[in-house]
């Protein structure tokens, strides 16, 4: 009880000590420091919504997504139940004459219609005052099956360290908390909860299993790795892939290892990535327009090591032997038997694609002389980048094997005028260059639209498109056919995914797959 009491005090005097903030001014912040879920929803809504704002914005959004490969599966899915219809013009069309009482009612309306697409390539970025902020809950939620075979939700050892500090200047240390059981968060079984929160709230992938794996926290599986995994995006919430919080704090109720019961209320605290100085400075930094943005979906933490497949209450291995490793780039390999090495791979957009392919081909090398001849090749956290690099990695896996697969993308008014543009100005550097592709027997395409127009009629998601010819990118990638002087083929591999696996990841892997049939 004393627990609890403590910490209903400090919960209150938080709430004093962000509303003396509020009564300053609304919108004041400083980058770094934390506020209350009410004084940021509240500097928000302070922004009033203009009706150019609206027209500008669903214009672009009309014009650019033509474009887009999947609108008619996204209308018609074949699976309905698991994955909505989402009719995105009819959407856009209703927004026109939608009443709008803030300018964050119309970009929140907006980013959820595209978080309902659960495609991670195709993201409305709301303005960067909004975007700035992330909110988070202080426990980092873990999920894995206990002794009594009952899948359960419990608080992660793993603490964020900015965090642990932050609580402890108001007198609680939250590594009291770790290896509790959740019970319940708010009135619902934490299981169900999370269940809930990742079918509605997580706009990354139309999997709901992964969806519920990115909620939750990811440790490291041993101590050689230091600990940068994310909190999970249950308890820290960025705009990227999902809502902020509706709710300004949640109640849990945890029990411990000793059967003690603790029913507890957190406030969900926000950080802003910017400073604003007041109300005026931040209602003009949200008057940078929205945008539609094609980016590679990357992890929005640091790259850390290999997860573990292992129950997260079990010993961590002793027989791990790190080979070679490069954090700032997300890529590794180590050795766990006197067979098989795991080479991880987080991302393919590193900071350094020298560094990269480097470390992979002195693992690679490492492993050749110790015959290591089991590669375990874990793409858990990766999800996509560059798909020249990709190919490059490919090669140096394989070096003996066809290294693409074709595609298509779908015709439009658009679409044409970028390919005529490209050709008028014989610029052979865009993705609608024709002479950036090759045709499916491996043949350049002419440097005109006939790679895109008369095109081929194809039905997909329960209607009739045009799409392009099939393509696969030729000289776009540059020298993708170096390789390593002193190749290594694995001669077993097993490839480790959570489902997060896509863009370039999911073609690396499906390439790999069609390798080994």
């Amino acid at each position: 009880e004393n627990s609890i009491e403590m910490l209903t005090r400090v919960h209150l005097f938080l709430g004093l000590f962000f509303g003396s903030i509020v009564a300053q001014d609304v919108c004041s912040f400083q980058n770094g420091t934390f506020y209350s879920h009410n004084q940021v929803m509240g500097c928000f809504r302070s922004v009033p919504f203009q009706e150019n704002t609206r027209t500008t914005t669903i214009a672009a959004l009309e014009k650019a997504m033509v474009t887009y490969a999947f609108a008619g599966i996204a209308a018609n899915p074949p699976d309905p139940v698991r994955t909505p219809p989402v009719h995105l013009f009819k959407q856009l069309e209703r927004m026109k004459t939608a009443n709008y009482n803030t300018d964050w009612d119309f970009h929140i309306d907006v980013a959820s219609l595209f978080w309902k697409l659960r495609d991670a390539h195709t993201a409305y970025f709301v303005p960067e005052c909004y975007k700035s902020f992330t909110f988070y809950q202080p426990l980092p939620l873990i999920s894995f099956v206990d002794e009594s075979n009952l899948q359960i939700i419990a608080v992660s050892s793993y603490i964020n360290p900015t965090l642990a500090q932050h609580w402890l200047e108001q007198g609680i240390d939250l590594h009291q908390f770790s290896g509790a059981t959740v019970m319940h968060i708010g009135n619902m079984d934490a299981m169900n909860y999370m269940v809930q929160y990742a079918r509605e709230d997580i706009g990354v992938t139309k999997d709901l299993a992964t969806r519920f794996d990115l909620a939750l926290r990811i440790p490291t599986p041993f101590d050689g790795f230091q600990d940068r995994g994310s909190m999970g995006w249950f308890s820290g919430r960025s705009l990227k892939f999902g809502p902020f919080p509706l709710q300004s704090s949640l109640n849990y109720t945890l029990q411990f290892k000793n059967g003690t019961v603790l029913r507890i209320n957190f406030p969900w605290i926000a950080q802003p990535g910017a400073s604003y100085a007041d109300t005026l400075a931040f209602q003009s930094a949200c008057r940078a327009s929205a945008n539609v943005s094609r980016t590679p979906l990357v992890a929005n933490v640091e790259p850390i090591g290999p997860k573990p497949s292992s129950h997260p209450r079990s010993p961590k291995r002793s027989n791990i032997t790190p080979l070679v490793n490069c954090t700032s780039c997300g890529v590794g390999l180590y050795q766990i038997d006197a067979k098989t090495m795991v080479l991880y791979i987080n991302t393919f957009e590193p900071s350094d694609e020298a560094a990269f392919l480097a470390t992979i081909e002195k693992g690679l090398a490492i492993g050749s002389s110790l015959g290591l001849t089991n590669v375990i090749l874990d793409l858990s956290q990766n999800g996509g980048g560059d798909i020249c690099l990709g190919r490059q990695v490919l090669r140096l896996l394989f070096p003996d094997r066809i290294n693409w697969g074709p595609t298509d993308v779908p015709q439009s008014p658009l679409a044409l005028n970028l390919t005529l543009s490209a050709v008028a100005l014989n610029n052979s550097n865009t993705f609608w260059s024709p002479t950036v592709y090759l045709d499916e027997d491996g043949n350049p395409f002419p440097n005109s639209e006939s790679w895109l127009v008369p095109g081929i009629s194809r039905f997909r998601g329960g209607v009739v498109q045009t799409f392009s010819q099939l393509i696969h990118i030729g000289t776009g990638c540059g020298d993708i056919n170096q390789t390593n002087p002193n190749p290594y083929v694995p001669k077993n591999m097993l490839i480790m995914t959570r489902g997060f696996c896509g863009s370039t990841c999911a073609l690396f892997a499906n390439h790999l797959r069609s390798i080994s049939s």
